[in-house]
């Protein structure tokens, strides 16, 4: 096995996650540095600066925003391609060929430190809460949980889009 280097070891599901959640911090440290540097433009002495109560409250209330997001159940999506969505946001595309197998799994949030989207031994999971879980497994070795109520209908979905290639 040759040296890779470690962004080519992370799973792809996790570089999409990770950029994703990077990205939206870096935007609200934008937009935080640039209302404070907007504001003390007027000011003689940065002593005079305040917080206003508008922006503390959209900083706290973004956090709170992402809380439906992790823990709504992704959407999957089966036809050339095997899509995970969260809220419309893409965080897995796979080629239906890269799947090994397709079975029904279980998934307990004590497995992975948490609820929400995990990774762990090799294993990506997509769970905001425990239950069944629709378990895809890679050619690469990666194995991919995905918390949904209607496993065997997405099992029967990749068994068919795949036997009509």
């Amino acid at each position: 096995m040759g040296d890779r280097g470690i962004l080519t070891r992370i799973p792809r599901s996790v570089k999409i996650l990770f950029l994703s959640i990077v990205g939206s911090l870096w935007l609200l440290l934008f937009f935080l540095f640039a209302y404070t540097f907007a504001f003390q433009l007027d000011l003689g002495d940065a002593s005079e600066a305040e917080l206003s109560i508008v922006v503390l409250a959209a900083i706290l209330v973004f956090p709170l925003l992402l809380l439906p997001w992790v823990f709504a159940k992704p959407k999957i999506e089966v036809g050339e391609r095997l899509w995970v969505r969260y809220w419309g946001v893409p965080l897995l595309n796979l080629d239906l060929h890269e799947i090994q197998s397709a079975t029904i799994g279980q998934v307990r949030a004590s497995e992975f430190g948490g609820w929400g989207i995990r990774y762990a031994n090799r294993t990506t999971a997509f769970m905001p809460s425990s239950g069944q879980a629709l378990e895809l497994t890679l050619g690469a070795g990666e194995r991919i949980l995905i918390r949904t109520d209607r496993a065997d209908e997405l099992i029967r979905q990749i068994d068919d889009a795949k036997g009509s290639r």
